[in-house]
């Protein structure tokens, strides 16, 4: 499972990160990109129930490499219409449900596993690993996408090159998802079912807590899926790269950070680490949208990179918490499927919060507002939290 983490995260800071750039060069428009990132998150819920049902009858490792040829599909549909997106724009949404298929194939398998091969004492020492490796490879991605940058005529002729060096990364990793052995609990499981909110004992309320929290932590995530690369890249001119030397400092920084979480972060902690990388975390975006320049993406950059452990581990182990009180009783991917889709009802809201501030306000003043305001998001997920667990213990 860590081999499959980190090795997706290779192809995803390669691949992911430039097409983003490399859409945005054609289109121009933010409001276009973030449009096309909600159209990416919105293909999630109905293909993670469809990953489930799959793997409900066959295996993880059917779904992993269904998701994995999807988003070789969609690599290769970038370069098959190439510089067509100038002409024809709207072919970025094709590419955006190509992405989303492929992903919601592959975050069903891959949020399965990693539920079903920890437990509640080893998580986080297990999210740690994880996020260590995928660090170094972070490393390792944007050196060799620089390397790769440098060594072409332009940007574009890089970022073209990079995606066939992904494309085939990804054919490799398909047989590799084949090894995956794992299935899901021989029992059937209702997402709609699974998506009701109540507060008839502990474990409801928990469930209830954390997927609410879910949400707000969507409207904050929108920005790190689309707007904060771009941000940064804008920052450095539209210099490729400087923007992957940036890239590898930062990936550095959070090594660093997730060894330091690793060995510091227990249960009792897990709510007071989260209000405070919270916090970091809103500021990061709020300074680069104010400041657009190397400074701006220099703070961001580095603020990201020391509180995202102790943010996202804090995050996800809230939510494989409340997830884990179901494992005895029913087939978890129902409840793994069930909070993704909450998150994708944040992620997509954020975006469409985006277009909507670009119609309605001034062409200067659209973007630093939403950013504004979706940052501060992130301090509302961990305090909402925080809050609920307070007032549950008193009781």
């Amino acid at each position: 499972m860590t081999a499959i983490n980190c090795i997706y995260n290779l192809c995803s800071v390669m691949a992911s990160v430039f097409l983003n750039v490399y859409l945005y060069i054609y289109t121009g428009s933010l409001v276009m990109m973030a449009l096309y990132t909600a159209i990416r998150i919105a293909m999630f819920p109905p293909f993670f129930t469809l990953a489930g049902k799959i793997a409900d009858r066959y295996r993880f490792s059917h779904t992993l490499s269904i998701g994995l040829c999807f988003l070789a599909v969609q690599l290769a549909a970038v370069l098959f219409f190439n510089s067509r997106f100038g002409e024809d724009p709207w072919l970025i949404y094709i590419v955006a449900v190509i992405y989303g298929i492929g992903e919601g194939f592959y975050w069903c398998s891959i949020g399965s596993l990693n539920q079903l091969v920890s437990t509640p004492d080893s998580r986080a020492a297990y999210l740690s690993a994880i996020g260590v490796c995928s660090n170094i490879t972070s490393i390792i991605a944007p050196v060799l996408s620089g390397f790769i940058i440098a060594a072409c005529g332009s940007d574009t002729e890089g970022y073209l090159t990079i995606f066939k060096v992904v494309l085939a990364i990804y054919v490799v990793l398909m047989f590799i998802a084949f090894q995956v052995k794992a299935k899901a609990k021989p029992q059937p499981f209702h997402v709609l079912t699974c998506m009701r909110l109540s507060h008839r004992d502990p474990r409801e309320t928990k469930w209830a807590v954390n997927s609410v929290s879910t949400i707000l932590y969507g409207f904050n995530n929108s920005l790190t899926l689309m707007l904060s690369g771009l941000l940064i890249y804008n920052a450095t001119g539209g210099n490729g790269s400087i923007y992957s030397s940036l890239l590898s400092v930062f990936a550095c920084l959070t090594i660093g950070a997730y060894l330091y979480c690793s060995k510091h972060m227990t249960k009792d902690r897990i709510l007071h680490d989260y209000s405070i990388s919270s916090v970091f975390i809103a500021s990061s975006t709020i300074v680069l949208v104010l400041m657009p320049n190397i400074f701006g993406a220099l703070y961001q950059g580095i603020c990201n990179a020391l509180a995202t452990p102790f943010y996202c581990n804090s995050y996800s182990l809230i939510g494989m918490d409340a997830i884990g009180a179901y494992e005895a009783d029913e087939n978890i991917t129902g409840r793994v499927i069930a909070r993704e889709t909450y998150l994708s009802i944040g992620r997509c809201t954020g975006m469409g919060g985006i277009a909507i501030a670009s119609q309605i306000l001034p062409a200067d003043l659209y973007l630093p507002v939403s950013v504004i305001v979706l940052s501060l998001f992130a301090i509302a997920a961990s305090q909402y939290v925080s809050r609920c667990e307070q007032k549950y213990q008193k009781l």
